[in-house]
């Protein structure tokens, strides 16, 4: 029997956009959703993700807060005003209260079960809005 945890039936394969500049950690991260039923493209820094998001469609875009030069909130800012309709979901080691109050994180470290959990939470809440 293969216990690998899948994408919830109701939200279907999800084409995503995972954003941190530390290579690993995108990886990781990349992997664990792709185990999960989804294709992911992979971005290494703010200037990179806007380069992706013009060229193709995303159903979320999940970016590292602490990033170089643009951070994940400045990132999820701009992605906001070019593509309203496109959820962002925040990653970070810091408590979600110290990023910030009304955006969606996933605290780090996080396991496979977990984010593909969340993620699917919050695509299907996001989706019920619009």
């Amino acid at each position: 029997m293969d216990a690998r945890p899948i994408a919830p039936a109701s939200l279907g394969a999800l084409h995503l956009l995972v954003v941190d500049d530390d290579e690993e950690v995108r990886e990781i991260t990349a992997k664990m959703l792709e185990t999960g039923g989804h294709r992911v493209d992979q971005a290494e820094d703010a200037a990179r993700a806007l380069e992706r998001l013009d060229a193709q469609r995303y159903d979320a875009v999940l970016t590292d807060v602490v990033m170089p030069r643009t951070s994940g909130v400045v990132l999820r800012a701009e992605v906001s005003k070019r593509w309203p309709d496109l959820l962002v979901v925040l990653t970070s080691a810091y408590p979600p209260e110290a990023v910030t109050e009304a955006l969606p994180v996933v605290p780090k470290p996080f396991d496979s079960a977990t984010l593909l959990r969340v993620l699917g939470d919050l695509v299907a809440e996001h989706r019920s809005k619009r």
